[in-house]
């Protein structure tokens, strides 16, 4: 598969084995970004702030995300 492919696979695991890790949240919000599944980077961003209120990048991906939807 394609790169973007093989990079939800392995956010999806990295989710599975540490679902509590808001970093895993974030990256897996950024995935979404690039593959323009903006309902995906809103729920990602928000759990990621969630278990992490400083994430800065969480806020700016959400607000993009708002935009372009």
């Amino acid at each position: 598969g394609t790169d973007q492919q093989r990079a939800g696979t392995l956010m999806a695991k990295a989710l599975a084995l540490d679902p509590l890790n808001p970093r895993a949240h974030r990256s897996a919000g950024f995935q979404a970004l690039l593959a323009r599944n903006y309902p995906a980077v809103v729920r990602h961003m928000e759990r990621a702030l969630a278990l992490n209120p400083s994430l800065v990048s969480a806020h700016f991906a959400i607000a993009n995300a708002r935009l372009m939807q």
